[in-house]
């Protein structure tokens, strides 16, 4: 008996030792293929773990990588996957997403050499937050297999890296400077240059999920009215033999006729792009038909796309080079610091482009430095969307500290483009108000066209800003009385970003109102921003400085108003240092015929330097104490003179005051606007007050052409939105004056918001034929018609291909040739014998115009200019 027991307790400790030895030899050794992933992907793919058997044979189990806690972003319905080469049932047990944790069934029966892989498992680069990414491998209690020593830990993502790097060298911001209206022009070639970070982050093949392959979408931003810009179809890397191709049915001309601003390219792969990093020189060109009346900024931008794929989303929407690395322009608007205590000055903001633009406010002491103190928040950004207005007091912008801080100036400043923007200021008795723009035009040379000399305590002062950030400069002004002579000069040294704000008696030590009228020119060693307020105890004026040394033919006033205690005051001014110049200034009525006066037109003779203030009740015989009001517009029309056998027109500066003159309101109203020239196609006034009984909005316009002119007002809320329109024809001469209010019913009691006046193109057909050359031609050819008798104007007029439906400015014209810039916007874009042409005018109408603010008890009221 003992021993029968005892070989049973032998064998069934070798059956043990057995068993002990079969479960230590059933053995898992780890590895992986580590990969690069983009920094910008949002299911970016890890590299695949291979577990392969090294010994015995495998009992069914469960393996457990743990991803460090990374939160891993798809499960097995979005692309995680296990498979073997056993007996094929390997399985995803369990995805822990949250915690990072894949739990792996193993199947029994799988013998050495045999693999079970783990693949397809994505992380959200962007909000993980790594730069690499381990697994730690373990194997649950009672499973009867083990991982080979060392093999615990391998490396799944071995590195983060930027997927699309756009070259330093590429042509991404655009900057063109204002041109005279219908002079185009056509860049040279440009280059927007991209490449992969790493040698496979584009991929043309679908995987795991994925709908869409690798593409490279360009996005184009603040690009104007009537330019374009032309990309190539395709581009191809000579080194790697990888393509981008533009995505089927996507334009590659810009603007688009559906308003997308974006391009997309998609990748395929070449015969080295697995191994070399694929690099695409995008070459395209910008063609500039009608040059914009202010200074364009275009910029474009790249990101790695799809990132809003159905199936599998791919990439955050970055956009390279971001914003702060972009070369943009900046543009800087100044305004004049608050007065004293009891006074106010609010400003209004509209951004006319179609993207966001951030506004950085930041105000100075009249030393330079940025102004602190108790309840001041100093700077301020503001973020004006797409085609949003706003308008703020001061102490809305900064705290209420900013009410009693002493300010030299405020600088708005942007950088995608500016905005149109203006300030008033008044007082919080609504004793007076008045306003300007915002300080945008640098100058050396400048002139204050107005010295207050009416009124009770009448003052002027003035508000000079040196915008360098890092030299001084020196400021030499001189008072001149109305006769051009010199009174009194000083020089002053205005610090880097300082300001120097006085009144004229302060400066000069002269009692200025003394002077019947006056003005003050001076020079600077550097560029500055300034302006000039001037009134008494109960009237504001402000007006920016002007350029002394413009000159124009002629200078429109839209509006003047004499009679039912109102006047027009008329400011001349020639600046010419030692001619004469004459002027002729005519009051014409509302259809543009000479409004029949005792005198029209008013002939005035300056000497060199002189100035004449000319009052339009007394100067053309109308009575301002009249019960009847008389309107209409002003055209003053500068006469040349000769030097030899050459004319020359003389410099003429001034402005044009509008005033009440008898009771109830004598010398309480009182407004100015520089003497302007300017006709904009396209205008924008920032700010639209109209409060049922209190307040009101103007507009006053005049056409200055020889034919008529087709306008169309818009008024627009405070978020962009339209209100509603109205579309008008001004005859040659005509004038037109109205509340927006009447023009845009819908607007009415609208506070806030903005008004633009557009004028509405139109194309007059000059000539028409059929082109009779050869076909594929860039010319136009017509020898049975002569061009030069069609009075084509160059770099205006348009010549379209009425066939095929493109269309082209004109640049040269010859008896039979029309020479013009790419055609485009057509099916072929080029001329075939029998094509039918047609020559269309293409200068852009528009009128002088400027805006009015008023309250209805006519206390106060300001003008202005458009912008």
């Amino acid at each position: 008996m003992p021993g029968r027991f005892l070989r049973i307790f032998c064998l069934f400790v070798v059956a043990l030792t057995m068993m002990i030895s079969s479960v230590v030899s059933q053995t898992f050794s780890l590895s992986s293929t580590p990969t690069i992933v983009s920094s910008t992907d949002l299911m970016a793919l890890s590299g695949k773990l291979t577990f392969e058997v090294t010994s015995g044979t495998t009992a069914a189990g469960y393996l457990m990588v743990d991803y460090g806690g990374v939160v891993i972003a798809n499960t097995t319905s979005t692309g995680i996957t296990v498979a073997d080469t056993c007996s094929g049932s390997a399985s995803v047990f369990s995805v822990d997403q949250a915690g990072g944790i894949i739990t792996i069934s193993v199947p029994s029966g799988c013998v050495t050499g045999k693999t079970v892989t783990l693949d397809g498992v994505r992380f959200d680069v962007p909000a993980g937050g790594f730069s690499s990414v381990a697994v730690n491998v373990t194997i649950p209690s009672g499973t009867a297999f083990a991982l080979a020593a060392n093999t615990t830990q391998a490396t799944v993502i071995s590195a983060v890296k930027d997927g699309l790097v756009v070259a330093a060298d590429s042509d991404t911001v655009l900057t063109y400077k204002t041109y005279p209206q219908g002079v185009g022009f056509e860049s040279q070639a440009l280059f927007f240059n991209v490449s992969e970070g790493f040698s496979t982050a584009f991929r043309s093949s679908l995987t795991l999920g994925q709908t869409l392959a690798t593409r490279v979408r360009l996005e184009v931003t603040g690009l104007p009215a009537d330019s374009r810009l032309v990309f190539p179809s395709t581009i191809t890397d000579a080194a790697s033999g990888g393509t981008l191709t533009v995505v089927s049915g996507e334009e590659v001309t810009f603007p688009r006729t559906s308003g997308n601003t974006t391009l997309s390219y998609y990748f395929t792969a070449g015969a080295s792009s697995a191994v070399k990093e694929d690099t695409f020189k995008i070459e395209y060109k910008l063609y500039v038909d009608n040059p914009p009346a202010e200074d364009a900024v275009v910029f474009l931008q790249a990101s790695l796309f799809p990132f809003d794929s159905p199936n599998i989303p791919r990439y955050v929407s970055t956009l390279l080079p971001s914003e702060s690395d972009l070369t943009l322009p900046v543009f800087d608007n100044y305004l004049p610091g608050q007065g004293t205590d009891g006074q106010f000055t609010s400003i209004a903001f509209t951004n006319p482009s179609s993207h966001a633009v951030k506004v950085q406010l930041d105000v100075f002491a009249p030393d330079g430095v940025a102004v602190t103190g108790s309840n001041i928040t100093n700077p301020v950004t503001l973020t004006l969307s797409a085609l949003e207005q706003k308008a703020m007091l001061l102490e809305e912008i900064f705290g209420s500290g900013i009410k009693t801080a002493v300010v030299g100036t405020i600088r708005a400043r942007t950088r995608r483009s500016r905005t149109v923007s203006f300030f008033m200021q008044g007082d919080n008795n609504s004793v007076f108000l008045d306003g300007a723009t915002t300080g945008q035009d640098r100058l050396t040379a400048f002139l204050f066209s107005n010295i207050g000399h009416e009124g009770v305590s009448p003052s002027t002062s003035v508000n000079i800003v040196n915008p360098s950030t890092s030299a001084s400069v020196d400021v030499e002004m001189s008072l001149y009385n109305s006769a051009g002579v010199a009174q009194s000069s000083k020089t002053e040294t205005i610090s880097a970003g300082g300001t120097f704000s006085k009144s004229l008696i302060d400066l000069f030590g002269f009692d200025t109102s003394s002077l019947s009228g006056g003005y003050v020119r001076g020079t600077a060693t550097g560029d500055i921003v300034a302006f000039e307020s001037f009134g008494d105890s109960e009237t504001l004026n402000v007006l920016n400085a002007q350029n002394p040394g413009l000159k124009a033919e002629k200078y429109c006033i839209p509006y003047f108003a004499v009679g039912a205690g109102y006047d027009t005051e008329i400011n001349v001014i020639n600046t010419e240092s030692t001619r004469a110049a004459t002027i002729n200034i005519w009051a014409m009525d509302s259809n543009g015929e000479a409004l029949g006066v005792l005198t029209n037109p008013v002939k005035v003779t300056l000497q060199a330097g002189e100035q004449k203030v000319l009052s339009m009740a007394s100067s053309f015989g109308l009575l301002s104490d009249s019960a009847t009001l008389t309107t209409g517009s002003l055209r003053i029309d500068v006469v040349s003179n000769f030097i030899g056998f050459f004319p020359v027109l003389p410099t003429i500066s001034g402005s044009v005051r509008f005033a009440t003159q008898a009771p109830p309101a004598a010398g309480r109203l009182s407004a100015s606007l520089l003497l302007r020239n300017t006709i904009n196609p396209n205008v924008i006034y920032p700010h639209v007050a109209q409060t049922a009984g209190s307040l009101y909005t103007g507009v006053a316009m005049v056409n200055s052409l020889t034919n008529s002119v087709k306008q169309t007002l818009e008024v627009f809320n405070k978020t962009g939105v339209l209100v509603g329109s109205t579309a008008f024809t001004l005859a040659p001469g005509e004038m037109k004056t109205a509340l927006v209010e009447e023009l845009v019913p819908l607007s009415a009691g609208q506070s806030g918001g903005y008004f633009r006046l557009r004028g509405v193109a139109k194309r007059d057909v000059l000539g028409s034929g059929t082109h009779d050359a050869s076909s594929g031609e860039a010319n136009l050819t017509d020898t049975l018609t002569n061009f030069l008798k069609l009075g084509v104007t160059r770099s205006v007029d348009i010549i379209r291909n009425v066939t095929d439906g493109s269309e082209a400015v004109i640049i040269k014209v010859e008896e039979s040739v029309i020479t013009s810039i790419a055609l485009s916007g057509g099916a072929d874009n080029y001329w075939d014998n029998g094509d039918q042409w047609e020559i269309v005018t293409g200068a852009k109408p528009g009128v002088i115009s400027f805006a009015l603010f008023g309250d209805l008890t006519g206390q106060y009221l300001s003008v202005i200019p458009a912008q």
